[in-house]
């Protein structure tokens, strides 16, 4: 699991899984499948769907980035 909250600092998970990628499996890299828990809301949010959709829109480009 490698949420973007996990460090410290924030992202530092990704970071890390993003570097062991390029370095061990490189070869297969093409072959792994990442998969998300986005868009499972944990509670009430003053947002509306569509800002929360925005949001994780966001973060998957940003995961895809760091990793």
């Amino acid at each position: 699991d490698n949420a973007n909250r996990y460090g410290p600092p924030h992202r530092a998970a990704e970071k890390f899984f993003g570097t062991v990628l390029r370095k061990d499996p490189a070869p297969h890299r093409d072959e792994l499948i990442l998969s998300t828990k986005a868009g499972n809301p944990i509670g009430p949010s003053p947002l509306t769907d569509e800002e929360l959709a925005l949001i994780d829109r966001h973060g998957v480009h940003g995961t895809g980035v760091r990793v």
